[in-house]
């Protein structure tokens, strides 16, 4: 069970993600993703990360 609260902690709190789509800016990249786009998505990863925390939080 310790291990799954850990995990879950970090999928609710950490930002990780972030730098991972940063990276997708890159005009190498197999997929270019634009500022509204990184924002779009951001938005969505962490309107999930308040569903998780709630149910860390039970």
């Amino acid at each position: 069970m310790n291990y799954v609260n850990h995990i879950l902690k970090g999928v609710a709190y950490d930002d990780s993600y972030r730098k991972i789509l940063e990276d997708f800016k890159d005009n190498n990249s197999p997929v270019i993703l634009s500022d509204n786009d990184i924002e779009y998505v951001t938005n969505v990863l962490k309107s999930q990360q308040k569903e998780f925390q709630k149910v860390i939080s039970l």
